[in-house]
């Protein structure tokens, strides 16, 4: 199985040897593209010069071809030593031939042998009179002309579109199409066009153009193999640098499943992979504290059962010995450690039906006054007995709700319980309701000792203590906050506290109120 590492690796040197790769060829097509282009344009245009000077110097295209065939060799860059020999003298001007110029007047002459031409006798017996040179462009085998029209990839016509200087396509003398030359370059001379340019490939490149080009490929390649080595090198290093979060988290999760379930991974960056770390740092610890929260509900829950089962197990096994009698205050004593029990199994399914959504509500109309009168009156004997006064402040006695009035004179309860238990003699709990911004607040502040800073968030969570300690007298099963966030949930609301250390606590619900 492929790591993630190298997966990446491969991908980026991919894609760099993909780009790189396209770059470099279109950079090579495109150098070659514009250099033959740039070639082409320069070599033209030379022989168009070159060409309309020899038709300004003779008045004609006679002869043009071997007049031309040096300077055309010298504008394609063929070497010295790879022209033809010159050709001999030009005839002079007579009938026109087949190219529609001027032709050499007189009887023809045949090269003479040694300098590309050759002497014949002509005329009567006797006579040993030798005739003047022919250009070489007469002979159909003449080598240089051969060799000129396949090195040169211009083709000149005249006018009326008749080849005066030939190439590899179009032969001294051979008409050329009207399609082909309206695709060439017109030759004027004084404003008056004299002919037409046409080619059918660049021209061959000189030994050095052909040098620098194939040098300009060597560095290209050069360049993109140093950039693919790069790529590599990048590649591994931005790898090992993003995949190194994915090894920290890797290493954290098998901790987590060897039972360690507090982990922490550092965080690296500020980007999705930082953000990701940061994740699984509150994950680990929501999942340790929720552990921790376990651990100790199971051990709340035993005490809870084990100090009512103890006392109802040891009157019974008193009245089974005969050594206490079922006296009405024994039946008091074991009636209300049943009591204790059966309310902690209560709190247990009700926490349960609300985890799963199945808590019903039966709802009604009710006033806001209603259900802080009927608390007060619950707990105000508890109050009196414990010397905290027990006070109920109605802004607006005719708020109405749409509640389930059981459940929230239970959640009215934990609270009221809950201020009285941390409230000392001489000191005071509130109860109030106010209307703000559409809804029911409803609160119960005390001036207790208060809530610690570091318990603040989490006295709502269920099975959580602020002190671990529990002194074996006291009541109740410590479910009574998170029963009362569940139950207040349910009815669309809220609940929070706020509390300053030595100051006491408020408790705030916000309900909505009653559709009208």
């Amino acid at each position: 199985m492929r790591s993630i590492r190298t997966k990446l690796t491969l991908i980026i040197v991919a894609s760099s040897v993909l780009g790189v790769g396209l770059v470099g060829v279109s950079a090579r097509w495109i150098t070659h593209s514009q250099f033959n282009t740039f070639r082409l344009e320069q070599t033209r245009s030379a022989f168009i010069d070159a060409a309309t000077s020899y038709y300004q110097q003779n008045g004609s295209w006679a002869g043009a071809e071997d007049g031309l065939q040096s300077e055309i060799y010298r504008i394609l860059g063929v070497p010295d030593h790879l022209h033809p020999p010159p050709p001999g003298p030009a005839a002079p001007a007579g009938k026109q031939g087949a190219t529609g110029e001027n032709e050499p007047a007189g009887p023809a002459h045949i090269p003479a042998a040694g300098n590309g031409m050759s002497g014949v006798p002509v005329g009567g017996p006797g006579q040993s009179k030798v005739a003047a040179p022919t250009p070489l462009r007469r002979d159909p085998a003449s080598t240089g002309n051969e060799r000129l029209e396949r090195r040169n990839p211009f083709a000149l016509a005249n006018v009326r579109g008749i080849t005066v200087i030939g190439n590899h396509r179009w032969r001294l003398g051979q008409t050329i199409p009207a399609r082909v030359l309206a695709r060439g370059t017109p030759v004027s001379l004084n404003g008056t066009r004299i002919g037409t340019v046409t080619y059918d490939a660049p021209p061959e490149l000189r030994t050095l153009e052909r040098i620098y080009l194939r040098r300009t490929g060597q560095a290209i390649s050069y360049a993109a193999i140093a950039a693919v080595a790069l790529a590599l090198l990048v590649g591994v290093l931005a790898t090992r640098f993003l995949t190194r979060p994915v090894r920290d988290l890797t290493g954290a999760i098998r901790m987590m499943r060897g039972g360690a379930l507090e982990q922490s991974v550092p965080i690296r960056s500020k980007d999705e992979l930082g953000e990701m770390a940061r994740a699984f740092n509150d994950m680990s610890a929501a999942v340790a504290r929720g552990q921790r929260l376990r651990e100790q509900m199971t051990a709340d829950i035993a005490h809870d059962l084990r100090t009512p089962l103890s006392v109802l197990t040891g009157y019974l096994e008193g009245i089974r010995d005969g050594v206490l009698d079922a006296t009405p205050a024994t039946v008091e004593t074991m009636y209300s450690e049943a009591r204790q029990l059966q309310h902690l199994v209560e709190d247990l399914r009700t926490l349960s039906m609300a985890d799963a959504g199945q808590l019903r509500l039966q709802r009604e109309d009710v006033t806001a006054s209603e259900l802080l009168q009927t608390a007060r009156q619950a707990f105000l004997p508890m109050a009196e007995q414990a010397g905290v006064r027990l006070d109920l402040a109605l802004e607006e006695p005719g708020l109405r709700l749409t509640v389930d009035p059981s459940r929230m004179r239970q959640v009215l309860a934990n609270l009221v319980a809950n201020a009285l238990q941390h409230t000392p003699r001489g000191g005071r709990v509130e109860l109030s309701a106010r209307s703000e911004q559409g809804t029911v607040v409803l609160q119960v502040a005390d001036d207790g000792a208060g809530i610690p800073a570091d318990a603040l968030p989490h006295i709502f969570e269920r099975f959580y203590r602020a002190d671990a300690a529990r002194s074996e007298g006291s009541a109740g099963s410590g479910l009574g906050l998170p029963i009362a966030r569940s139950l207040v949930e349910a009815h669309g609301g809220t609940i929070a506290a706020t509390s300053a250390s030595g100051r006491g606590s408020i408790i705030t619900i916000r309900l909505p109120v009653a559709a009208s």
